[in-house]
């Protein structure tokens, strides 16, 4: 009768005085033996009704104080909220970061995708999100502190199927807090390649150390795992899982009637007469604003039409007359400015691209996009555009990372305005290839990685350790007349007198031993970092060994 919200609940005795917890509010009841008993029956007995319950304490108790006891019971379990628990085919997911926000006057793309994440998981998953807030929280809050103990049973209560982050987040205690008490797989988006002067890649990187086999740390492009696999050996750690684009929001419109409709609200007939260059993204000089208005200033037959947020750092300087600003648009209306651009110019170098999304909204509007071939957008552009060769900076100069002639980009703008012919064949390509990004497949991806994942952690937290011991000795080799340091690695524990390997013991170098040690308490990538520093000429092939000997013995 009250199966699911007695997994919440749960009672304690505390100097002759008997409570009753409440793990879903965190709240504490004092109560007597009586009602404790009949509690604790309950919970043995979760399916009982009411006359199973009198009927095993009518000896016990007069039938009057009994019947008090059980309609107070009643009372408290009927009048708790209800646990919304999940159908069996419904996934339990704990989100570490923000809930979702109205994204409608929004220009940051990284918070519209993982919103659109959150809501396309929404109807396959039960979705809260943890807070560190103890007063009265959301029905779809989970409150939790390492202080707090019955957070942290109400957190292990809960049966999470995986917990998931927005991004690499730069303060990692409070998430390795709450997975110190969880089973279930981690997996962190990272959106972009890197940027923040550095702290980006340094986040990923730690967050990379810290991930159990069973964690996974996922990625809009290839563009992205490739860059990390330079600093990092494991590379199934990531997972590629590109955005999507809404195809209900970005779609294709009549040009001629788009142009007339942005011309009257923009207050600019010229718009319906001449090319119109547009650029929709934060107008900062690394998203290439700079370039722009150079390409604005050299070519003055065609229009610049701007969609932005703010002129920002750009907004004293004298603008050539070809220049139109069109300020902040709702999000409803991008459409319509993406369908009266002739091209969408796309120049950004900043260090954090990783996809382009704004590139993939003008391309589902059959509108080509001029950019660099830079980051993540050659994979998202496709031939539904044209790339200019760039530079690519190894390391960052403030959070530019790329150059792209802007001479090379004018160019090929007059190509496309000048040759009919091939921006139609653009625009068709662009709307293709941007008919392959979806929503529903993005999401489908996340679920089958979570569904994935968390049969890998159910495999490995019932998998016993398999990691042999390791002593440290002087060694006297043979064929040498000096001892030297060796580590010895013990054959593993046998079944009835049984050795796994054929010997007791195994003579390695000092780098293995030490790997093999710490394995037994950390995870691969944590002492990937640490071998790295030890061990600069040949540890990382040592811990290569090291893994693909504990795989074989597994």
């Amino acid at each position: 009768m009250f199966e699911d919200i007695l997994r919440f609940l749960d009672v304690f005795e505390h100097e002759a005085k008997y409570y009753l917890l409440n793990l879903k509010t965190c709240e504490v009841r004092e109560i007597d033996l009586q009602t404790r008993q009949v509690f604790q029956y309950l919970k043995d007995h979760p399916k009982a009704i009411l006359d199973d319950i009198f009927q095993h304490f009518c000896q016990m108790y007069p039938p009057d104080i009994l019947q008090e006891t059980l309609v107070e019971l009643r009372d408290y379990l009927i009048g708790l909220p209800e646990t919304n628990d999940r159908r069996s085919d419904r996934l339990k997911l704990l989100i570490h970061g923000p809930k979702s926000e109205d994204v409608s006057n929004s220009a940051a793309g990284a918070q519209i995708v993982w919103n659109t994440i959150m809501e396309r998981l929404q109807p396959s998953c039960d979705i809260y999100f943890s807070t560190t807030r103890k007063e009265k929280s959301a029905e779809d809050s989970v409150f939790f502190s390492r202080n707090d103990a019955a957070s942290i049973l109400r957190v292990q209560q809960e049966k999470f199927d995986a917990v998931l982050c927005p991004i690499p987040i730069y303060d990692p205690q409070p998430l390795l807090q709450i997975l110190r008490f969880l089973n279930c797989p981690l997996i962190i988006r990272i959106p972009s390649i890197r940027g923040q002067n550095g702290e980006f890649i340094n986040a990923t990187l730690l967050w990379y150390a810290a991930m159990r086999d069973y964690d996974r740390l996922v990625v809009p492009s290839q563009a992205v795992k490739d860059f990390y696999s330079r600093f990092t050996e494991d590379k199934e750690i990531f997972t590629c899982i590109p955005n999507g684009v809404d195809k209900t929001l970005f779609y294709p419109m009549d040009k001629k009637i788009a142009k007339r409709q942005v011309a009257k609200l923009v207050n600019d007939d010229r718009i319906e007469k001449m090319p119109v260059i547009g650029f929709l993204s934060r107008f900062q000089p690394e998203k290439g604003a700079g370039y722009y208005l150079e390409l604005a200033r050299q070519n003055p037959n065609y229009l610049f039409l701007v969609v932005a947020p703010t002129l920002a750092s750009y907004q004293l300087r004298d603008f050539p007359e070809n220049f139109i600003f069109a300020g902040q648009q709702e999000r409803s209306l991008l459409r319509l400015f993406f369908n009266a651009f002739d091209i969408h110019c796309f120049p950004s170098v900043v260090g954090e691209e990783a996809f382009g999304n704004a590139a993939l909204e003008a391309m589902a509007c059959g509108v080509p996009v001029i950019a660099g071939r830079f980051s993540g957008l050659p994979e998202v552009i496709g031939d539904g555009g044209v790339l200019v060769d760039c530079d690519t900076f190894t390391y960052e100069i403030g959070s530019f990372a790329g150059y792209i002639p802007v001479n090379a980009l004018s160019v090929v703008i007059r190509e496309v305005i000048g040759d009919k012919s091939k921006r139609e064949t653009l625009a068709k390509n662009a709307l293709k290839q941007a008919q392959t990004f979806d929503w529903d497949q993005t999401s489908e991806s996340f679920l089958s990685l979570i569904k994935q994942q968390k049969q890998q952690a159910a495999r490995m937290n019932q998998k016993r350790n398999r990691t042999p011991q390791v002593i440290f000795s002087e060694y006297y080799p043979m064929s040498e007349q000096q001892k030297c340091a060796r580590s010895h690695l013990l054959s593993l524990i046998g079944i009835q007198g049984e050795n796994p390997l054929m010997q007791s013991a195994y003579t390695q170098d000092v780098e293995e031993g030490v790997i093999l040690s710490f394995i037994q308490n950390h995870t691969p990538r944590e002492i990937e970092a640490l071998v790295d520093h030890l061990f600069p000429e040949n540890g990382l092939d040592s811990l290569r060994r090291v893994k693909s000997f504990l795989k074989t013995i597994a």
